[in-house]
């Protein structure tokens, strides 16, 4: 028998090694020493294109699912540099109103909800002339209602 003897071949290792885990999984991660940084780089950046799809979900639904197309109705503006397009929608923010004209600037404008005494949903287009214009027929234009882009 020698001098000295020897513990074992499945001793352990004389250091204790701690690994904080939240989870089951994470814990089995660590005790098989399984884990990777080229793997964890991967999982941040699906995790980062994951995000960025959640944050498209409302332009998505509108493009899957549009709100009806709404239809123009009163008042109209008082001011008469002012072109008023009201609408009858229970969604204001997703239109737009755009004034293409070769006498008036050409102008677009989101369709908001007023409220006082002139209370609708409407845009509101301020006029104001070309500085060369192709046209003298100030009532020449097209109003066009169209859906907004919001992502």
């Amino acid at each position: 028998m020698p001098a000295t003897g020897q513990l074992g071949y499945a001793a352990e290792e004389p250091t204790l090694r701690s690994h904080r885990c939240r989870h089951v999984a994470q814990a089995i991660m660590a005790i098989g020493n399984l884990s990777s940084r080229w793997q964890m780089a991967v999982n941040t950046l699906a995790a980062l294109a994951s995000a960025g799809i959640l944050l498209a979900l409302p332009d998505l639904h509108s493009i899957m699912a549009p709100s009806p197309a709404p239809t123009p109705i009163t008042p109209s503006s008082p001011s008469p540099y002012y072109l008023w397009v009201s609408l009858d929608t229970k969604k204001p923010d997703s239109f737009q109103v755009v004034l293409e004209s070769k006498f008036w600037s050409n102008r677009r404008a989101d369709v908001k909800r007023y409220s006082g005494a002139n209370a609708s949903v409407r845009a509101e287009i301020r006029l104001q002339r070309v500085a060369h214009q192709t046209s003298f027929n100030e009532e020449d234009g097209t109003v066009w209602i169209e859906r907004r882009r919001r992502f």
